[in-house]
């Protein structure tokens, strides 16, 4: 009685690549701590370096989850 259609389960659905989303989702996460870190510190250099990091981060987890 049970279609596998009718539970929504279709074939037709693209395989997601969740290693390079969960990847970027790390590397924003350390670039916050490296930005965090840098305000602790009083470190200009590494609050720059986590802010672009986490930036390019972003970017990137935007681009794959979009696919």
């Amino acid at each position: 009685m049970f279609n596998g259609e009718q539970g929504g389960l279709t074939t037709d659905e693209p395989n997601v690549p969740w290693v390079p989303v969960v990847l970027s989702l790390i590397n924003t996460y350390v670039g916050l701590s490296v930005a965090v870190a840098g305000f602790v510190l009083d470190n200009t250099v590494m609050v720059v370096a986590g802010v672009i990091l986490v930036g390019s981060a972003r970017v990137l987890v935007n681009v794959m989850a979009r696919r």
